[in-house]
């Protein structure tokens, strides 16, 4: 990605993300990616709905994806996306 981003869960809701995807709160926020969640295969179409927000081709998205949990065991996941900016930095707020 062309753009520093930070990912935004909101109501600090990091438990049940935790719980979907396996991971813990300090691995989620230290090192987690937005696309390490996602299936391979599909992270395209997350990567490019990332760029479409960061660079205003789209404020929200909506889309339903494989997600990929810590083990490696495929889930279904319903992404609501927006992007929004805190004190000039992108911010991607995703409820899932």
């Amino acid at each position: 990605m062309h753009k520093q981003m930070m990912v935004m869960i909101p109501n600090g809701n990091h438990p049940q993300f935790c719980e979907i995807f396996g991971y813990t709160e300090s691995q989620i926020l230290a090192s987690l990616k937005p696309t390490d969640v996602i299936f391979e295969n599909e992270r395209a179409k997350a990567l490019k709905n990332i760029e479409d927000r960061l660079s205003g081709k789209k404020e929200t998205v909506h889309y339903i994806a494989r997600g990929n949990h810590k083990e490696k065991k495929e889930l279904w996941v319903e992404i609501h996306g927006t992007h929004i900016n805190i004190n000039n930095k992108d911010v991607i707020k995703i409820i899932l």
